[in-house]
């Protein structure tokens, strides 16, 4: 009878620290999951950006303002080949 008392309190504490354990994962998964949607945010926003930074008319016009570029003339352009 003695032995049977001890084997439900250990039972008991047994599920006590479990379901604690339990909570206490559970709590951390949903900072990670929160973690992880703030993670696909940022990286939606920097597609975005690059999308916009990559546009061929803002390339374009970063190089002929910024960097006083022009469009060769066809008597400037020099095509090589390689063997």
């Amino acid at each position: 009878m003695l032995v049977m008392t001890a084997l439900i309190m250990i039972s008991g504490v047994a599920v006590a620290f479990v379901k604690y354990e339990s909570r206490m994962l559970f709590t951390e998964m949903e900072k990670l999951r929160t973690y992880r949607d703030g993670l696909a945010n940022d990286w939606m926003l920097l597609q975005l950006e690059l999308a916009t930074l990559a546009r061929h008319d803002r390339v374009e016009q970063g190089a002929t303002g910024k960097l006083k570029m022009h469009m060769p003339a066809q008597n400037e352009i020099q095509v090589l080949y390689g063997k």
